[in-house]
């Protein structure tokens, strides 16, 4: 948090975020070895208790001094907050997606945020996923909770519910990773919790094939674990008759859900479910009462809610699943309220809880972008060995490519791998996965999305496109790990990476269990080949070297770093000639005989190109010793014959050695203001080339240099023209060339594929 005002966890529900933000505070408080380094106050507000609340102070004033510090005002509390002397504050934001006027333009969140009110202090934020304007997260530090992993999992269920036994938490994890819907539950931590509690003792679990099932005896245990506490048969018989009538919950669940809000006073929800039925959900925990307008204010009232997000949403989805199987086909109404990337769980629960409901879901899902992945995972609550279902699947994974992007909800990417995997499991045949940015890493069970899912090996699958951020570096391990778990498919024909920077070559060691699978490399506008013999790239378009041996090469300025070694230029090894070499904002200083790029690579030499340009920022300065330097270094190219400067502001006089004016190079500066001057090595001055104040005057010089070339034979100009004007050609050429990879890279492939061609 020191590189950052703003720090924000994001999560999906029931991934921990304010159970996260709790343990902060607990810490903060009671542990110092552990406390954020350098936070002296830290204020902690449920975001969810904020509306209505018209300034941070009247919040801090209401939630947390009212109780104990009464005659404190918002004044008061403003002039602490703001003294220029204040001691580090953190101001702990928890639940955005709760806050209730979050739709409301220029709330005083919206300012402390944007840092136009409160900036010298810093924020954290829990929010679930696509809650937060991009424009927040751009300036903030964030991190996404992902889950449990298997380890998690497993080493809270031995300590917590096995009592420290490895064999039992070991077997209940072996149980739970055998059925593929608790599998994937159990990354969610507040279902594999109360799943694990509930249900380790309960061997019928092992049954269950839809997150209906599931969660439907997760609420059942609520109810089963009160149920168990009673005596009095009249009260049993009252409480297995609430059991079952919760039609008024229902709807005020829907209401909460659709109007944004997540608490209401109590006593009004007293009066809508009844006395009885409102007691009944509080007693067993799903319903939970707190404090309006402070932390233990006996005055404030109460406010309730549920005890967590997710089963507002079932019992919602009760209402839905009513609601569509009593209405007439087209009243979709109910469901245009309701975004399913946002509330994922009403919608599959509905289709687990009617097959009329579902219906109608689904084929809403089928006519929305985005939709038809998430029709299949609402299709999988009812019947997974329909014709139907596979019809689909087939239709979705067997005809092109199925993407996943990394810009893509946690939702998307896991319904999309939840797709794949139950095509697979069927036979059916996948032809190509994209994971276009959506690639993290590959495991041993199988790649990571950027969301935290697995994409697990699929045995059906026959091509898999790794397309990366421009310039992500893969190690060689890494590529090994891929083709490892490609070559876990008995269908795989290719692998193929684009925009990303791979090895040289190949380490054989990971090519002798990916034998027959093509492998092939797009870092820019050309293909390589894997040579699996010697692990070797070779080029499967040769056109493209002839291309670039006409074109300018720009090394671009460029924050990726690769091996130094892949830009040596070995003089040994038959040569390509580049036309113009092109320092592009890239060039950072002359040191040791080497020049270093902004990137912090070196560059040994120039090697074979014939004009290098040094293209600075705008009146970037360089100093006399610079350009000797620059100068002496051009003399290591056998082939170079200029070295131009542009855009820079350059010393007026520059004392070259006679060593290095003995070889005859042009060094040219052109100002950017249409001057350009060439260097008098025995003089050291600059001296005025050429002048140009419009093209209709470049065109006018081209047409005398023409005539004095007929005149007396001088054709010096006409050739500093045409080349001039070529280069400036071949700078338009490459920027569509080459706009997928740094350029540093692309002159290393050139050089190092031509040898092979």
């Amino acid at each position: 948090m020191e590189n950052s005002r703003i720090f924000v966890i994001e999560g999906e529900p029931g991934y921990g975020k304010s159970t996260l933000a709790r343990k902060i505070l607990y810490d903060w408080c009671n542990d110092p070895s552990v406390r954020l380094r350098g936070v002296k106050i830290l204020i902690f507000l449920p975001m969810r208790q904020l509306g209505g609340t018209n300034s941070i102070f009247e919040a801090i004033r209401k939630l947390l001094l009212q109780g104990s510090e009464p005659w404190l005002n918002e004044i008061d509390v403003e002039g602490m907050l703001c003294k220029p002397a204040m001691p580090s504050v953190l101001i702990l934001l928890d639940g955005y997606d709760e806050y209730p006027d979050r739709e409301t333009k220029d709330t005083y969140i919206e300012e402390i945020l944007q840092g136009r009110q409160l900036e010298h202090l810093r924020v954290m934020v829990t929010t679930r996923l696509s809650y937060m304007d991009d424009k927040y997260l751009r300036k903030s530090l964030w991190v996404r909770l992902t889950g449990f992993d298997e380890k998690a999992g497993q080493t809270y269920i031995t300590k917590v519910v096995f009592n420290g036994s490895m064999e039992k938490g070991s077997k209940f994890m072996d149980i739970l990773q055998s059925n593929s819907i608790l599998k994937h539950l159990s990354k969610v931590p507040l279902f594999f919790v109360m799943f694990a509690h509930m249900t380790h003792e309960d061997k019928t679990f092992k049954s269950l094939t839809s997150v209906t099932e599931v969660f439907k005896k997760i609420v059942l245990s609520f109810h089963v674990h009160m149920k168990a506490k009673l005596l009095n048969p009249e009260e049993i018989s009252s409480f297995e008759h609430l059991q079952k009538c919760h039609d008024r919950l229902d709807e005020i669940a829907c209401e909460w859900l659709l109007n944004g809000t997540n608490q209401l006073k109590a006593v009004g929800i007293k009066l809508k479910l009844g006395k009885d039925l409102y007691n009944h959900y509080v007693r067993i925990g799903i319903l939970v009462e707190e404090s309006s307008d402070c932390f233990g204010n006996a005055h404030g009232g109460k406010i309730v809610r549920f005890f967590h997000k997710i089963f507002c949403e079932w019992y919602a989805a009760h209402y839905l699943a009513n609601h569509l199987s009593a209405r007439e086909a087209n009243d979709l109404e109910l469901l245009q309220g309701m975004d399913p990337m946002q509330l994922q769980h009403v919608f599959r629960f509905a289709c687990g809880l009617s097959k009329v409901a579902g219906e109608k879901i689904i084929k809403y899902l089928e006519g929305i972008v985005e939709g038809k992945t998430f029709a299949i995972v609402c299709m999988a609550e009812q019947d997974k060995t329909s014709k139907r279902f596979n019809k689909t699947l087939e239709a979705l994974t067997s005809s092109g490519k199925t993407y996943i992007h990394g810009r893509d909800s946690n939702l998307l990417q896991w319904s999309t791998v939840c797709t794949l995997e139950a095509a697979g499991s069927r036979s059916i045949r996948i032809e190509c996965i994209v994971l276009d940015q959506a690639f993290a890493r590959t495991e041993e069970d199988g790649i990571v999305l950027t969301s935290g899912t697995r994409l697990p090996p699929i045995s059906t699958l026959e091509a898999i496109w790794i397309e990366t951020e421009d310039g992500r570096e893969f190690s060689d391990n890494d590529v090994g790990k891929v083709l490892s778990y490609m070559s876990q498919s008995k269908q795989t024909k290719t692998v193929h990476f684009q925009n990303c920077l791979l090895p040289m070559q190949i380490s054989k060691i990971h090519l002798k269990s990916s034998d027959g699978i093509k492998v092939t490399w797009e870092p820019f506008d050309c293909l390589f080949r894997l040579d699996f013999e010697n692990g070797e790239w070779e080029t499967v378009d040769a056109k493209v070297l002839e291309r670039m041996k006409s074109e300018t090469t720009k090394l671009k300025k460029i924050r990726n770093k690769i091996n130094h070694s892949d830009t040596d230029f070995d003089e040994k090894k038959p040569h390509v000639i580049i036309k113009l070499l092109s320092l592009y904002k890239s060039y950072r200083k002359v040191d040791k005989d080497k020049i270093v790029l902004d990137s912090g690579i070196s560059l040994p030499n120039f090697g074979t190109a014939e004009r290098v340009q040094v293209d600075t920022e705008i009146g970037r300065e360089l100093n006399e010793e610079e350009v000797v330097k620059l100068i002496k270094y051009s003399q290591k190219s056998q082939e170079l014959k200029e070295l131009r400067f542009y855009r820079c502001l350059m010393p007026l006089h520059v004392d070259v050695p006679s060593k290095q004016s003995s070889r005859s190079i042009k060094v040219m500066w052109e100002t950017g203001y249409d001057y350009r001057y060439i260097l008098n090595f025995h003089t050291g001055r600059w001296h005025l080339q050429e002048y140009y104040s419009s093209n209709a005057r470049r065109i006018a010089d081209q047409e005398n240099a023409e005539k004095l070339q007929k005149n007396n034979g001088n054709n010096e100009r006409e050739i500093a023209d045409k080349e001039y004007s070529e280069e400036k050609d071949t700078h338009t050429n490459l920027i569509s060339f080459s706009n997928h990879i740094s350029n540093i890279m692309m002159l290393a492939l050139l050089i190092r594929c031509s040898y092979s061609s």
